[in-house]
């Protein structure tokens, strides 16, 4: 399940995984290096929690939390690789989260954020188990059979228990997000699970002068400072000033600076660039490129 080794886990991955575990008994899992979990320290440990929620929905401009979500810890799962370098097996383990930003201390101005989550969970769902046909997806209307994300992936929960994902799982249309029991009627038993998973973030600066020279600061989720080697066209000779994303695989990050335009630029947008390239500015040649899907720095 590649899907649960990427930054904080929600709660429907931990239930399934979970959900596997307990009904699909498996081999013991190898020897990651971690102290395997008892069933009940495993159940204690993904259990809701209560108490004091002081956990942002965003660093700079967003709310706390309510008080009606629970807090559910998060699993990392680190990938295992063979003698021949290949993915073994995903070791997941217990990954540390926050309530409140006294649990963030590691560095100043920190604070604990999370993204409050709700989902209707009923007795016998079997979304993610394996399936042959669209039939075989009955627990309740629209299931459709479909290709597994991370098909033939090994998972090996903190019990030591594993699951092997299926070429092919059953899945169902997204229900609307639920507020309490009642909203969970589409099949028997529904009870409606409300979940916040927590990580510690921190705050790099408060203003620009906290950067030093040639950066800003700026939210991009916490305040972070970043490159700044213009602020106008008028630093840059008359050519725009614009912000450039790093140039790697899918650019899915937060922009990593503000760079000028030049003569010698390769690109002046995205439209100049064939294919899914993306014109970025590229320090290693000092101008603006047409950067591939996967280049890394």
């Amino acid at each position: 399940m590649r899907w649960c080794s990427r930054g904080s886990i929600r709660y429907y991955c931990l239930a399934a995984l979970l959900a596997c575990a307990q009904n699909k008994p498996q081999h013991q899992a190898p020897d990651a290096g971690v102290r395997l979990l008892s069933d009940e320290e495993w159940r204690t440990a993904t259990a809701p929690r209560s108490g004091p929620h002081e956990i942002w929905t965003a660093a700079c401009n967003g709310s706390r939390v309510g008080q009606e979500y629970l807090l559910f810890p998060s699993l990392v799962c680190p990938q295992q690789y063979d003698a021949n370098n290949v993915v073994s097996f995903n070791a997941c383990m217990l990954a540390d989260y926050c309530q409140s930003s006294a649990d963030c201390t590691a560095q100043p101005n920190g604070i604990c954020r999370g993204l409050p989550s709700s989902e209707c969970v009923y007795p016998g769902d079997d979304r993610g188990k394996g399936c042959e046909q669209d039939s075989d997806c009955i627990f309740r209307p629209g299931g459709t059979c479909r290709p597994s994300l991370g098909a033939g992936d090994t998972t090996c929960l903190p019990t030591g228990e594993c699951q092997t994902t299926p070429p092919y799982a059953c899945g169902y249309p997204v229900e609307a997000p639920c507020h309490g029991d009642d909203d969970c009627t589409a099949a028997p038993g529904g009870t409606c699970q409300l979940g916040v998973g927590g990580e510690c973030l921190y705050n790099e600066c408060q203003v620009d002068s906290d950067c030093g020279p040639m950066a800003r600061c700026e939210c991009q989720n916490v305040r972070r400072c970043v490159e700044s080697r213009c602020s106008s066209a008028d630093d840059c000779a008359g050519f725009a000033c614009e912000a450039s994303l790093a140039p790697q695989c899918g650019n899915l990050y937060p922009h990593v600076g503000y760079y000028c335009h030049s003569e010698q630029d390769e690109c002046r947008s995205n439209d100049d660039c064939v294919g899914n390239r993306s014109c970025v500015y590229d320090p290693a040649v000092s101008h603006w490129t047409c950067a591939s899907d996967c280049v890394t720095r």
